[in-house]
């Protein structure tokens, strides 16, 4: 949802920040960064299961806005035929889960809801947590982790758009900056020889989200993986390499498909019903995601990767009620043997929020 408002200003929910941006309606052209006007809101549609953030401007500078649920999520281990086995840590406010390959820990963004979220660390063996990221008033999310498992790889709006870092996952040492530019990038994926990292790139001036691949050796320059008109998201490489899988709304509404890699050539849709977030086994040998429009379930499909694909009929395991934001990369992880699922659960209990009124919204910007 955007709205546009004299004396030329598109407001918009971007990372769940209520923002104004200037906007030269004869060009049709952006001007200046996101100024926020208002936190901790979920943008509209965000899921189908928790509430909605709205808002309206009004002539004579009065804003109003309502923000969505504050809803809870509980790390959960399910087996494939959906029966609950246990929980991994307490209730919080979790988001896009990512599980190392061997199975031991798991790495969540987690934090106050709204624009401060930091990335944290679960060792499931142990059953303890830390902190890996800092930052007052950042938002930190799409933690990866290398296939050594040495370092996680994550995004930070700290200079105004959301960068690519990546710091060791033992908490020690500094963070370092892999990728930074004038759009809003989100981590996808590391391929299993640690050669290359697949992001999203969001291209402000029209929405759009191209897939592009940043080499995490020698001179680290990104180049174009996949770009079109439609929305692509949530990558994932196959464990042999050759491979992507990934959401696109090509077709209307998101399904999931695949192509060869790290050269974009032979196509396959997998889902037929609704699809998103895939994720491999980690011996190539099934694909999962989520999806079934309407029906929330978790979906298994056999494949076959090398230099051909090959994919069996989508089958559905079991439905769960995850967390399912807009902004999220992944809501659900596997085991290393993909007989465990664990899910990003949404719980029921919510904190409701009133309607805000704001007179004069726009009188810090025309101070500027």
């Amino acid at each position: 949802m955007v709205e546009y408002t004299e004396p030329g200003y598109l407001i918009y929910i971007r990372e769940h920040s209520l923002v104004a941006q200037g906007f030269e309606a004869k060009n049709l052209e952006l001007k200046g960064n996101p100024f926020p006007l208002a936190e901790s809101l979920e943008a509209e549609g965000e899921s189908g299961v928790t509430g909605r953030a709205s808002f309206t401007v009004a002539e004579g500078g009065v804003l109003a806005y309502l923000a969505g649920e504050h809803r809870q999520s509980q790390l959960t281990w399910y087996d494939r035929k959906g029966k609950a086995l246990g929980t991994a840590g307490p209730p919080a406010d979790y988001d896009e889960p990512a599980m190392s390959l061997d199975g031991k820990y798991v790495a969540v963004a987690q934090g106050t809801f709204g624009s401060v979220r930091s990335i944290w660390v679960r060792d499931l063996m142990r059953a303890t947590q830390s902190r890996l990221t800092f930052g007052s008033a950042e938002y930190h999310g799409t933690p990866l982790w290398t296939p050594d498992g040495n370092r996680i790889v994550f995004s930070s709006n700290r200079k105004g758009y959301s960068d690519l870092y990546w710091k060791p996952s033992n908490g020690t040492g500094k963070e370092d900056l892999l990728f930074g530019s004038e759009s809003n990038k989100a981590a996808d994926d590391v391929s299993r020889d640690g050669r290359y990292l697949i992001f999203e790139n969001l291209i402000p001036a029209s929405g759009r989200s191209e897939l592009w691949v940043l080499p995490l050796m020698g001179e680290r320059k990104p180049t174009p993986y996949l770009q079109s008109e439609s929305y692509l998201t949530h990558a994932a490489i196959s464990p042999d390499g050759h491979w992507v899988a990934y959401s696109s709304n090509e077709s209307g509404g998101r399904e999931i498909f695949v192509q060869s890699f790290p050269e974009a050539g032979a196509k396959f849709q997998i889902s037929n019903d609704g699809g998103d977030y895939p994720v491999w086994r980690n011996d190539g040998k099934e694909l999962f995601y989520f999806g079934g429009r309407g029906s929330n379930s978790i979906v298994a499909v056999t494949v076959e990767t090398g230099a051909t694909f090959r994919a069996g009929a989508p089958q559905a395991l079991f439905q769960a009620p995850l967390r399912n934001l807009s902004s999220s990369r992944t809501v659900f992880v596997l085991s290393p043997d993909g007989q465990r699922i664990l899910a990003n659960q949404l719980l029921e209990e919510s904190i409701r929020t009133p309607i805000t009124v704001v007179a004069n919204w726009d009188a810090e910007l025309n101070k500027k």
